[in-house]
């Protein structure tokens, strides 16, 4: 479930923050729930230790992870944000004591405020949070925790040994480290896995899973640099499916949806690697053909045609004919990219005037 965006009622009337997302919100909330799984790591690591060592503290630790444990459903995606943010409030209140309450008594050889740095990526990476206010937060985070370097005496009156407090120290210093290390390497998986799926999104079109025209107009543009540098030829088909709007009328858009999928799947089949197959718009499709002159794309053209008309779409209990109307041209001496896709396209209205379930090449006088 999404989070909702209500802003509550102390926050109602300010501009949102442009870096304030719903995918930060969202993802903060994860990332508050990871923090949560490593506090119940870090406790019982600090009682062992504390219980080798023979200080009754170790079950003070132990005490504050059963604490913290319910605080992992309340700050799932699933509550309100009136449950997520008392909830993290208190958490981190109650971590900053536990820091605080070690730090004291064990000093600052025990290593407990280093700890401060592993709250550091929560605060970075969360929502409703101002750019300046994180800053400001880290930095008064930084300040504590030299200070407490600083102010806190270096051995205490515990029971402990320098050894003992050593192994807190290295175990804490270990504790930042990876805290720090996994929370900002789970974040790098997560934004680079968003970005994957949004450069996808930009490329291809959703329902034929084929290149979009926003994208096919790029790989067009640099195809045709290409073939002026080498000297080969580059040949286009736009092909047009043949009464569609009879089929959405008839039949709905769900078989006409799955129509446009049948045929993109043709001739995607037909096509080379080195092609590139696009849906052009609604029920028009695009091919690219590098290397290829108007013979070679006039045959690529007829190929898609048979095979889409030999080829009926069953789907919803239905078997429907398929048919294409089809319109090729080859890209001449210091023609632009759309002149050539015009020519197709005159070509193919000239096939669609005629008779349909045609190819029709296009003459190079006609632009």
């Amino acid at each position: 479930m999404m989070e909702s965006t209500r802003m509550p009622s102390f926050l109602s009337g300010v501009e949102r923050d442009p870096l304030d997302t719903d995918f930060i919100r969202m993802n903060f909330r994860s990332f508050v729930q990871r923090g949560i799984l490593i506090i119940m790591v870090v406790n019982p690591l600090h009682a062992l230790v504390l219980w080798l060592n023979h200080s009754a503290w170790w079950q003070l630790s132990l005490m504050a992870m059963f604490i913290q444990l319910p605080f992992y459903p309340l700050c799932g995606q699933q509550r309100s944000f009136a449950v997520f943010l008392p909830s993290v409030l208190a958490l981190f209140s109650m971590v900053a004591v536990y820091i605080w309450l070690f730090s004291e008594h064990f000093g600052s050889s025990a290593g407990f405020h280093y700890l401060i740095m592993s709250l550091i990526p929560l605060v970075i990476f969360a929502g409703r949070i101002g750019l300046r206010l994180k800053v400001l937060i880290c930095l008064l985070m930084a300040i504590g925790m030299f200070m407490a370097e600083l102010k806190l005496p270096g051995t205490t009156t515990n029971s402990m040994s320098t050894e003992a407090l050593e192994q807190l120290r290295i175990l804490n210093l270990l504790i930042c480290f990876i805290s720090i290390s996994m929370l900002t390497f789970t974040h790098f998986v997560t934004v680079s896995r968003i970005q994957s799926k949004l450069q996808y999104l930009a490329a291809y079109d959703p329902l034929t899973q084929l290149v979009n025209r926003r994208r096919m107009g790029q790989l067009a543009e640099q195809e045709v640099l290409q073939s002026r540098r080498q000297q080969y030829p580059l040949s286009v088909i736009l092909a047009d499916v043949d009464n569609f709007k009879m089929i959405n009328d008839r039949h709905g858009h769900p078989v006409g949806d799955v129509a446009l999928q049948h045929v993109s799947e043709l001739i995607s089949a037909i096509a080379r690697d080195t092609d590139s197959c696009c849906r052009w718009g609604g029920e028009e499709f695009l091919v690219l053909l590098p290397h290829t002159n108007l013979q070679g794309a006039i045959q690529v053209a007829e190929r898609i045609r048979q095979q889409v008309a030999a080829t009926p779409l069953n789907a919803h209990d239905l078997e429907l004919e398929m048919q294409l109307t089809l319109g090729v041209a080859m890209l001449m001496p210091n023609e632009k990219l759309a002149e050539l896709i015009k020519r197709a396209d005159t070509a193919l209205y000239e096939g669609k005037r005629a008779s349909r379930n045609c190819v029709v090449k296009s003459d190079p006088q006609s632009s």
